[in-house]
Formats: structure tokens, sequence, C-alpha cells
């Protein structure tokens, strides 16, 4: 047994797999809950009222927003031992985080600003839609959708990670080369590469292709390179550079754009019945955010699976063309198995977790099929 009472690895990514997910399932649970209650009880309409009251007029642009801020506020202060426990004593509990309880306050204060400062963005954006655009607002903001990912997907790179890492250019040597010249035979063009300092905050490894266009760049966290082989780290380059080349980010958001056009469709043809149900005079009113929220949660819950299974899809299509780019077979079992141990994944987990929530096949399904891929 391991100092924490483990027989083995496996043993213990288990453990940690079940935690971590009933606790996400829990989390969205009492999310669900808090909007349900926070409307039903009239609290909504009340504070929409005192906030239009306050601010000295019913404008939506304005309200919403100071709305928004207190809503996300009390949620938070509600669902914090549920966070504080999830994001930094398991973390600590397994041995993932190297975090201390500032650091980690620190990300949470970062996160959640960038989070309510987005949220406000795109409900001020709807606002807007709603009143120009009355009768074609969810074409509108289907096709925003696809807009605001694609300039997510341009800044991520350049604004959102170097709030919480360090960027380092990656080493001279033969290593840079070989991805450098890895990257050019998968015809991948980047701005460069780049590791980041995960060890400060995690023992957990992960890698990278981020950014769009110019902002393009293949990150790797500094706990892989301090462990892993010069051929386990360039087939897992491959592997991001495959999903470049088969455009599966492009392909992602397609299937996005239909679902948020189906789902804004549907919010158009059902939100008068649901106002008049709740007793709201308007979708623009304030007091309808946490039914805006209760949207965008049945949103998330119906269509995760169906995009989790195509991501499953494209990670499998992008580990046979980085083992074919690269003929490093072992090389990339090695690497998996090395990432199991690293982040504490469950090799072999329950069907219904992986069709609700896992992104990537699991460790034992992807180990597997690299071993039937001809080289």
């Amino acid at each position: 047994m391991d100092k924490s009472g483990f027989r083995n690895p496996e043993e213990k990514a288990g453990k940690y797999s079940r935690i971590k997910y009933g606790l996400i399932i829990g989390e969205t649970g009492f999310f669900l809950a808090f909007c349900f209650l926070w409307q039903a009880s009239g609290f909504s309409a009340r504070l929409g009222f005192a906030i239009n009251s306050l601010a000295g007029t019913a404008n939506p642009l304005v309200a919403g927003p100071v709305y928004l801020l207190f809503f996300f506020f009390v949620y938070y202060i509600l669902v914090f031992p549920l966070v504080f426990y999830h994001t930094f004593l398991l973390e600590h509990q397994f041995g993932l985080s190297k975090e201390t309880v500032k650091s980690w306050f620190l990300d949470q204060v970062k996160a959640g600003l960038l989070s309510y400062a987005v949220s406000a963005g795109c409900l001020v954006a709807f606002y807007w839609v709603l009143d120009a655009y009355p009768d074609a607002w969810w074409a509108c903001m289907a096709a925003g959708w696809v807009v605001f990912n694609l300039a997510l997907a341009y800044l991520v790179s350049v604004i959102i990670v170097p709030l919480f890492f360090k960027y380092t250019k990656f080493p001279e040597g033969s290593l840079r080369t070989r991805i450098a010249e890895l990257a050019q035979k998968m015809g991948i063009r980047i701005l460069d590469i780049y590791h980041i300092d995960f060890s400060k905050r995690t023992t957990k490894a992960n890698a990278a292709l981020i950014g769009l266009g110019a902002t393009k760049r293949v990150v790797l966290s500094d706990t892989i390179q301090k462990v892993y082989t010069d051929d386990e780290i360039v087939v897992i380059s491959a592997h991001e550079f495959a999903h470049s080349r088969s455009g599966h980010v492009m392909k992602l958001m397609l299937l996005s754009a239909c679902i948020s056009a189906g789902f804004f469709y549907l919010v158009f043809k059902t939100y008068p019945a649901t106002m008049a149900f709740w007793g709201l005079p308007f979708l623009a009113d304030p007091a309808s955010i946490p039914v805006i929220c209760l949207y965008l949660s049945l949103l998330g819950m119906v269509s995760q699976p169906a995009v989790n299974a195509l991501c499953r899809r494209f990670e499998s299509e992008a580990d046979k063309a980085a083992i074919q780019a690269t003929g490093l077979t072992a090389a990339f079992i090695s690497a998996m198995e090395k990432l199991a141990d690293q982040n504490l994944s469950d090799r072999d987990p329950p069907a219904v977790l992986v069709w609700l929530f896992y992104s990537h096949p699991p460790v034992s399904e992807r180990i597997a099929g690299a071993r039937l891929i001809p080289v």
C-alpha cells in the first residue's frame, strides 16, 4: 500500500474518479435547485424590482449585469464548501495539488471575475439582440455564439492562459527541433513551442495545441518535460498536431453552432409559456435570469453526451494519426500509462461516467487501440 492506504495506482485513481464525478453531479444538482428555489420563492422578482428602483431605470442593459453579480455572489457563497472540497481539499487528499489556500483563493477570484465579465457581456448582448430583432433574435444569437467561440479560441492562448500560468519558451535543443520538424511534416503552422508552470499548482500533466491563426502555439506542462522521454513528448505533440490537421476544433465549433441554433430556437418557441408559468413579464426582465440559467443547464445536460461522444472519436483519430506520423507506438503506450498514473485517471471507468463526462476514451481503450494501429 502507498502512504494514502491504496494497494495500487488503479485503486487510487478509481476512488478519486468516483469522488470527483460524484461532486460534479452534486454541484450540478445544487445549481439547478438553487435556480429553481430562487425563482419559485418570488425572491427573483423582488430583487429585480429592487434593482430597477435603486438604479432609477428599468433598462435591462443596466439592471441585468447588477442582478447577475448579486446572483453569482450568493450562489458562490452557498456552494463554497463544495467547491473548496472539490478543487482544493480533494486534490491535496490524493496528492495532486501543490496550491496553498492563498494561491487557490486568488485563482478562484480571477476565475470568478473572468466568468462574470464574460457572462455579463453575453447577457448584455442577448438583451440588445432581443430588443433589436424580436422575431429573429434566436438566429442572431446562434450566429453570435459562433463568433464568440471563434474569438475565445483565438484569445485563450494570449489572454486567458497567462492569467493563471506563466509561459516559458521551450528550450533550444534536439527535442524542440524534433517537435518543430514534426509540425512541418504534418502541415501545422505554429507560433512557437512553450511550457507552462503547472508544477507550481499541481502534479498533473497536460499538453495542448491552443490558439487560432496567429495565436496558435504548442503548450506542454513543465510536469511533462520533467518526467517524460523525448519520444513520449514527440508522440504527445503529434497527437495535438493531428487535431489541428484534421480540423477537429472547427468541426466541434460547427456542432456547437448547430446545437446552439436548435437551443435558441427552442427557447424562442417556448419562452412565452415559460414566462407566463413563472409570472414574468418578458424574457429581458432581469428577474428571468434564473430561468435562463435553467435553460442553459438543460442545454448542457442534453448536448454534452453527444459532444463527448464526438470528442472521443476525434481523440481516437488523433491517436492513430500520431502513431502513424511518428511510428512511436511503444512511446505512445508508455506516455498513456504515465499520464494515467500522474493524473489519477481511471483506466476502466463505468460506461455511464464515460457517456456523461469523458471527452477522451478511457486509457485502457486508448492503449488497446494503439496496439492495433499499423505503422
